[in-house]
């Protein structure tokens, strides 16, 4: 897990604020690195500071609604301008930022490849972008915080909320992946490589991430069927846990030919309810029973995991 606090020549000691408050609010460990960049930048920066105005604005553009690509020109007030990351590709627009604006751009944090937290001024550092429609997404729509790095409460506070908002989306990636490796619990070996986050961050926040498991149960009410015929079964799926879990999407498969296609159904599972009943037709050729596979998708808001799918035997008799 890294972090990259981009910040002025003239924030270090403000950069050294929030480095602490990073490994306070999201993890000791990692892995910090600061770039610097100078109050002045200009064409005659050295190529180390051109790469990492080039890294801010890859993360700063994936942080934002806009209409379409755009360039920096960074200028000094005296006719003088540059490039911003060294050099302009084929961006249609073109916003102007004043050195002595830098301070509205700057300092700003990325976590895991992704901006976090911008200066609240940001939307007015810029001269001539009233042309160019853009806004930084909030931070639960994988956009960005927006503090006041002269506010030290509004710093912690923002470092605080990127801290959670990590938690909140290693938890549904864990749950995600649950779902897709059909396993029981987080599996945080595989899930820190795939993620590039060390298991001993996710095992320091193992009660936050792990998600627990929805208490579903199911079973056949309608009895055995005949081999061979046609019958109508009765799938009946209880909730006896206390989350609101809202709609369930419930999927039933069987052997080849048994069904003429899988059963897809929503239940829903809001207040109080406790049972609900699913019916579908069946057709088994062997006796004494049939393998069913009950499937269940929950919404991702929900504080539980996608229940590990285990098979229903439906009783079949010659």
């Amino acid at each position: 897990m890294n972090a990259q606090i981009f910040a002025l020549r003239s924030q270090k000691e403000l950069a050294s604020t929030i480095e602490s408050l990073i490994r306070t609010y999201v993890w000791q460990g990692i892995s910090m690195e600061r770039l610097e960049i100078s109050d002045d930048y200009n064409e005659h920066s050295g190529q180390t500071e051109h790469d990492r105005c080039k890294l801010f604005l890859r993360l700063f553009k994936a942080s934002m609604v806009r209409i379409d690509d755009f360039a920096v020109v960074v200028a000094d007030g005296r006719g003088r301008w540059y490039y911003m990351g060294a050099r302009r590709e084929k961006e249609p627009y073109l916003l102007e930022l004043f050195q002595s604006s830098m301070s509205s751009v700057f300092p700003a944090v990325a976590v895991m490849d992704r901006m976090l937290i911008l200066p609240h001024t940001i939307g007015d550092a810029f001269e001539r972008s009233r042309a160019f429609p853009w806004f930084v997404k909030p931070r639960d729509l994988a956009g960005a915080i927006l503090a006041d790095f002269r506010n030290s409460a509004s710093v912690e506070d923002a470092v605080r909320q990127a801290g959670e908002q990590l938690k909140t989306d290693i938890a549904k990636l864990c749950k995600r992946h649950m779902r897709i490796r059909r396993i029981a619990k987080p599996d945080f070996s595989e899930l820190g490589t795939l993620l590039g986050i060390p298991t001993e961050y996710l095992e320091t926040q193992r009660d936050q991430i792990a998600a627990l498991t929805v208490d579903l149960k199911y079973e056949i009410t309608s009895g055995p069927v005949k081999a061979g015929n046609e019958a109508q079964v009765t799938l009946e799926v209880r909730h006896e846990g206390d989350v609101d879990l809202g709609s369930v999407s419930v999927q039933v498969n069987a052997p080849y030919g048994v069904m003429k296609s899988p059963v897809r159904a929503t239940l829903e599972f809001s207040g109080k309810v406790a049972a609900r009943q699913i019916q579908f037709n069946v057709k088994p050729k062997t006796v004494p029973f049939c393998p069913l596979e009950v499937l269940f998708t929950l919404d991702e808001s929900r504080p539980v995991a996608t229940p590990f799918p285990i098979p229903i035997l439906l009783d079949v008799e010659a």
